[in-house]
């Protein structure tokens, strides 16, 4: 067994049972629309993010590479009079996050509150005047960080599978096959009642039968080319109890958040998004990054491996935000990410480590015979703190479209499917607590919870193989 299965393309415009000849035939596909789609290429404009040392030291809502180097030893052409930084994150958005967790806020922040105002940034489209400006930055006095926005990392694509649909999502039972959601639904909350959820990522088809009754904050447009993959999540995570498909691991959760990374077809800034998900939340709830980046030469990694975003993220986790993220399905050891300063971000063994977010970092895994094996494409490492299955997982999906509203999958895999698993078992975790009159977990307790070998489960290769261990709720809601 390798552990690789991939989705199986085929054609949406149909259900399963059409697919195979059974009643419930659907109209065909209009003649207009091809299948597979045409695929544009992504035109996106080269974005160039800094952070300032100092945010007041350039005041007044923008400022010009000239100014910037203004008293630098940084040759100035003339075009550098029009390469004009403006803030890169709304103003509203900045009041929001501080307005709306003004009293969790304390004077003992190690190393200080993330400075969100120092970040600008500006499009370059001329590649030697982009080449310019990033290699003055490198050695500006003024700028702490720098760096050319990694752009889209499309999610893997993946739509309703040929295949009958399973009617047992092992990762729903006991331990050491699932995470035990089915002992969950005992225990008052765990269904996931008291709840909200936000999901980062590009799409979702939320006119799906399985999401009937959510009640979704929508933030930024959808981006059709990843309708299936974002169902995909909230199929793990919420699909409802309706006796019509699968069963979410916490299917009574009454509110979800979806903030895509999209603006416009050319504008892809996940750390906006992630903004945007955070005023949604309220302490205790939960932030999922179902996104991955390319950073410092690696193809495929967390999403916090972009500055911006890890700033966020810690934000988030220091507010009261449990975070749960992937580690991404480069097949990277993460140990080795190393950073423009020659930090290895994601290394937990580095002395006087503190690129902790305080995020739940998720890899996924595969059963052979019984035992938990790494997957060929996740990611490992020491920041890594939990997995999940990774391979034939079952839940509901989207065509490409997003006309279906009954499409499913069980084919669902790798990271994606993982870190919607473990995201399913926090929001049980904190509906649990909320029932039971107690404070909600930060992301940081959550984290230990989850991630203990003493009562969770092993990979067959544990601790040596980095992938952490798997949540077992039943042994998780005995300790609460």
């Amino acid at each position: 067994m390798t552990g690789s299965k991939k989705d199986t393309s085929s054609n949406p415009g149909t259900n399963p049972d059409s697919r195979t000849g059974m009643p419930g035939l659907k109209e065909p596909i209009p003649p207009e629309r091809e299948w597979p789609p045409k695929r544009e290429p992504y035109d996106v404009k080269p974005r160039v993010i800094i952070k300032l040392r100092d945010s007041e030291s350039f005041s007044g809502g923008g400022f010009t590479a000239a100014d910037l180097f203004m008293n630098e030893s940084v040759d100035t052409p003339g075009f550098a009079s029009g390469i004009r930084f403006k803030p890169h994150f709304r103003p509203g958005l900045l009041k929001c996050v501080r307005r709306r967790f003004e009293d969790t806020r304390r004077d003992d922040i190690k190393g200080g509150w993330p400075d969100l105002e120092a970040y600008h940034s500006v499009e370059v489209e001329d590649p030697e005047q982009r080449a310019w400006l990033l290699d003055g930055l490198k050695d500006s006095d003024n700028v702490k960080t720098s760096y050319l926005h990694p752009g889209p990392v499309e999610p893997p694509q993946v739509y309703a599978d040929d295949d009958p649909l399973s009617d047992k999502q092992t990762y729903l039972d006991k331990a050491p096959w699932g995470i035990n959601a089915r002992y969950a639904w005992t225990v008052p909350g765990g269904e996931g009642k008291h709840l909200r959820l936000a999901d980062v990522e590009w799409g979702w088809n939320l006119d799906h039968e399985d999401l009937e009754g959510i009640d979704f904050t929508k933030i930024r447009s959808n981006n059709q080319k990843a309708l299936a993959h974002g169902t995909k999540v909230l199929g793990v995570i919420a699909a409802r109890d309706n006796k019509k498909h699968c069963v979410g691991i916490t299917p009574n959760l009454p509110s979800i958040v979806t903030s895509g990374q999209w603006d416009s077809a050319n504008n892809c800034v996940s750390a906006d998004a992630v903004l945007d998900a955070i005023c949604e939340l309220d302490v205790g709830d939960v932030l999922l990054l179902e996104a991955q980046t390319e950073m410092f030469g690696h193809k495929n990694i967390p999403l916090e491996a972009e500055p911006a975003v890890w700033d966020l993220v810690w934000i988030a986790t220091y507010l009261g935000v449990v975070v749960v993220a992937a580690a991404g399905n480069g097949d990277v050891d993460l140990d080795t990410v190393t950073d423009d300063d020659g930090m290895q971000i994601f290394n937990r063994n580095v002395p006087d480590y503190w690129c902790d977010s305080g995020a739940i970092i998720v890899g996924c895994a595969y059963q052979d015979n019984g035992a938990w094996q790494p997957f060929n494409t996740g990611s490992l490492g020491s920041r890594i703190d939990c997995f999940a299955s990774g391979e034939g997982v079952v839940t509901i999906s989207s065509d490409y479209w997003g006309d279906s509203r009954d499409e499913w999958s069980n084919s669902f895999s790798a990271t994606s499917a993982a870190t919607a698993i473990v995201a399913g078992a926090c929001v049980a975790v904190q509906s649990i607590l909320d029932e039971q009159g107690k404070p909600r977990l930060s992301s940081y307790k959550m984290r230990e919870y989850l991630s203990n070998p003493q009562y969770n489960t092993k990979s067959a290769g544990h601790p040596a193989d980095l992938i952490g261990v798997m949540p077992d709720l039943k042994e998780i809601i005995a300790r609460l």
